[in-house]
Parts: C-alpha cells; sequence; structure tokens
C-alpha cells in the first residue's frame, strides 16, 4: 500500500488507487463508496502542494486541510477514509 501512495503521490496512477484499503484502516470498510474521481484528483494536488511546504503536519492540521476540499455530498466514513489517504500521500511526498 504504501508504494502505491508513493505512485499515487508522483501522478504516476488515478488518484484513489488505494481508496478501498484507506477506507479499512479508516475503519469505514472496504465497500465505503469511492468519491467521484474528480474529486479524488482534486484533493491529491491539493494534499500534495500542502505536503511539499509544509512536510510537517499534525494529524489536526490534516483534517483541517483535507475538510474543506471534501465535496458536500461526502459521508463520514468516506470523509475518515480520505482523512487516511491524504496522510498516506503526505507521508509519501515527505519521504521521498
Amino acid at each position: 500500500m504504501l508504494n502505491v501512495a508513493r505512485a499515487e503521490s508522483r501522478f504516476w496512477i488515478r488518484a484513489g488507487a488505494i481508496f478501498g484499503e484507506v477506507a479499512e484502516l479508516a475503519a469505514a470498510g472496504r465497500d465505503t463508496e469511492r468519491p467521484a474521481q474528480s474529486a479524488l484528483e482534486t484533493l491529491r494536488r491539493h494534499v500534495i502542494t500542502v505536503a511539499q511546504h509544509c512536510p510537517r503536519l499534525s494529524a489536526d492540521l490534516v483534517v483541517d486541510e483535507v475538510t474543506p476540499h471534501l465535496p458536500t455530498d461526502t459521508t463520514p466514513d468516506q470523509n475518515a477514509a480520505l482523512i487516511w489517504w491524504s496522510a498516506l500521500l503526505i507521508w509519501a511526498v515527505t519521504t521521498a
């Protein structure tokens, strides 16, 4: 999963390739509905930019950076999964 997160952070593969796995990490369940691809792409660009400018984000700051960029119809399970996903992308950017 970490290798895939690294590939996503470099735009080698489409955003959200590990969404099912991060939904499990977030205790939301692998069957959590995947957000629209456009939402994932937008969030990926934002999170990568944030990680490049502020590589040491606390958990609270990750939440603060992710939440405003989610579609209004995002479910709590999707929100939790997207926060985990964003954290993995941040890790991938800052450990490259």
